[in-house]
């Protein structure tokens, strides 16, 4: 083989490799904004609702949005296990998974393939529940253009069971130092801490549980 034969082969190759990562990105993109355009059904906001009544429409449309967000992280996650912070958003994912048909038709167009639900009881536990949260923590910040070195808020899906007043619910905060501030357990999620119910209720932060909805995301 020439060395021009031999340079034309690893032009080839390069363009398709090229156009093969071109493609997943297209793909990747494309899914991404299937989920932000999602509309979860009234009968789901019905289902929560009935569980706390004390939600508002604008309420639940915020927890739709937190569950978009978490979708976007899982998709974002590359295979990586992540947790599930919220204990209202998890209660949405549920019902959603109820309606097998509908689940599994957003599935396959949103990941290609079914997004199982984990119970805390099923995954493991110690530094893999906080290495799953960390994930979490850090994709979030990245969704919501956060500085994950310096944060000024908590992303949604770590706020919004303390700003919805979710009885039981997971409280989060951020940290007072560059090294963070532990749970009652000892415990971290990578720059933030729990606090509150989340703490006493064995949540994905602060205990070794999973989370506090009792979930992982994992395929």
């Amino acid at each position: 083989m020439t060395k021009l034969e031999i340079l034309l082969f690893v032009v080839v190759i390069a363009c398709f490799f090229v156009v093969r990562v071109i493609r997943q990105r297209d793909i990747r993109l494309g899914r991404e904004e299937y989920i932000r355009r999602y509309i979860f059904t009234s009968e789901i906001f019905s289902k929560v609702r009935e569980q706390y009544p004390a939600l508002e429409e604008k309420d639940l449309y915020l927890v739709a949005r937190a569950l978009r967000e978490y979708f976007i992280i899982y998709l974002r996650a590359n295979k990586k296990t992540i947790g599930m912070p919220s204990r209202i958003v998890d209660v949405m994912w549920h019902e959603f998974i109820l309606d097998t048909r509908k689940y599994t038709d957003f599935c396959h167009k949103a990941f290609g393939a079914y997004f199982h639900h984990i119970p805390a009881s099923k995954s493991q536990k110690g530094i893999a529940v906080a290495n799953s949260m960390k994930n979490t923590l850090r994709l979030a910040f990245l969704e919501e253009n956060i500085n994950p070195e310096k944060p000024t808020r908590l992303p949604l899906l770590f706020a919004i069971d303390e700003k919805l007043k979710i009885p039981k619910g997971n409280i989060y905060r951020l940290p007072t130092s560059a090294q963070g501030v532990s749970g009652s357990n000892n415990s971290s999620c990578g720059g933030i801490a729990c606090g509150g119910s989340s703490c006493s209720d064995s949540s994905g932060c602060c205990g070794d549980s999973g989370c506090g909805g009792g979930c992982g995301g994992g395929d």
